[in-house]
């Protein structure tokens, strides 16, 4: 059932720009404020008392509708992950990003390269272009494949798990900085993402250059302690060494065969009894 709920989350991602539109995570920044003012955000505890209730609702739910009927619970089971993949969608934003490439709109493009890299753009058209392909290495990891990975390993909660957790840091970035809360939302997030992150640029070594991927990842990155951001980076970017010119496509190319290496990987899990 795991695997057909993945299936289905991934089509409705991919095609559903509808349901997308209305995939939103406004109500997380609201309850992080109400728990700050009304219990106060301090560390570790404070973190995982934030992120319990809604992961216990969330759970009771699906298990009721599991109760019920098992289609309600695949039902439920493949909302979560659709919804686990949220707020953005990172091909509609690359959509809307090589439409202004095309117009030639250099300080929208810039904006929009800030957001999806999370990060240091350059100012020039090469700056800018890299910066977005560096972007999408590192979300198709932070918003499709980690997310599939904790629901493969947890269901519905572990996908959510990585979502909140995931906005909680971006969400005490901006309104605590400095403080335990964000340090402890930041080690948290890096745990949870060690695994799918090392996995991801695996997938990014056997869907491009594997050589060049394997060279970038040991000559630029510690493969055990560095923060997976790099990890990610590096080995992308070895992978596509000896692509054409637009890096932009060719990142999505790649990520593209990532993801799809996955779903198999997930098949062969579910064929060989691994995965339910």
């Amino acid at each position: 059932m795991a695997l057909i709920a993945i299936l289905l989350a991934l089509s409705l991602d991919r095609y559903a720009e509808s349901l997308i539109d209305r995939r939103r995570w406004e109500w997380f920044p609201r309850y992080c404020r109400w728990f700050q003012r009304r219990f106060g955000l301090r560390g570790i505890w404070s973190l995982l008392f934030l992120l319990f209730w809604p992961l216990l609702l969330a759970i009771w739910i699906y298990q009721w509708l599991d109760d019920l009927f098992w289609l309600f619970g695949l039902g439920a089971a493949v909302a979560v992950l659709f919804y686990s993949f949220g707020p953005l969608n990172l091909r509609q934003q690359i959509e809307t990003w090589l439409d202004m490439r095309r117009r030639g709109d250099l300080q929208g493009s810039y904006r929009l390269a800030m957001e999806i890299r999370q990060g240091e753009v350059g100012e020039s058209e090469a700056g800018i272009e890299q910066a977005v392909a560096d972007g999408i290495l590192l979300q198709a990891n932070e918003r499709l494949l980690a997310v599939l990975f904790w629901f493969a390993l947890l269901g519905p909660l572990g996908a959510l798990l990585y979502r909140m957790v995931s906005l909680t840091e971006s969400w005490a970035r901006r309104e605590l900085p400095d403080s335990d809360f964000l340090l402890a939302a930041w080690h948290l997030h890096d745990i949870l993402a060690w695994i799918p992150a090392r996995l991801c640029a695996i997938s990014y070594a056997l869907s491009g250059s594997f050589v060049g991927a394997l060279a970038h990842w040991q000559d630029k990155t510690a493969m055990i302690r560095d923060h997976y951001s790099r990890i990610l980076v590096a080995c992308g970017r070895g992978a596509l060494q000896g692509e054409g010119h637009d890096r932009v496509q060719e990142t999505l190319a790649l990520v593209h065969r990532a993801t799809v290496i996955w779903v198999t990987a997930l098949a062969l899990m579910t064929l060989a009894g691994w995965l339910h």
